[in-house]
């Protein structure tokens, strides 16, 4: 209903009584119905226990009602730029050029040292590897 398509992943992490969140797995989205969703489990200790009441699910692009900001570093090519815009799009995120109080998350590439690494690190505000956003958003 509120835009969960197949192929979307999200962490589930539970929420200890001090307000801090321990992983649990993470499960991908493999149907949709218009009440309901079927996913399967990719990970976690044990199946039984992957999700529970008051567990928390999360996937930084896909957020009902609100869209996500992102940035990407400068090492992206406008080629990779506009495929990160186009996948973001389809949660309702953006992608925005340039890093403000409204960015949610900045995307890097994995071992390079962009020039917004430390400005987002300044503001702290989180960094997603590429890599790992195209899976969470199962591509």
């Amino acid at each position: 209903k509120a835009g969960v398509r197949p192929g979307l992943r999200f962490q589930v992490y539970a929420v200890q009584a001090d307000g801090t969140r321990i992983k649990r797995g993470d499960i991908e989205i493999k149907t949709v119905q218009a009440e309901i969703s079927r996913a399967i489990l990719l990970g976690g200790e044990s199946p039984v226990d992957l999700i529970q009441t008051g567990d928390i699910l999360v996937n930084p692009a896909f957020h009902p009602g609100r869209a996500k900001v992102f940035v990407a570093d400068d090492v992206f090519t406008e080629i990779q730029l506009q495929n990160f815009r186009d996948l973001l799009a389809n949660y309702g995120s953006v992608l925005e050029k340039e890093l403000t109080v409204r960015t949610d998350y900045v995307i890097i590439k994995p071992a390079q040292q962009g020039k917004l690494i430390d400005k987002a690190r300044d503001w702290n505000i989180p960094m997603i590897p590429a890599d790992d956003l195209r899976v969470l958003l199962g591509r």
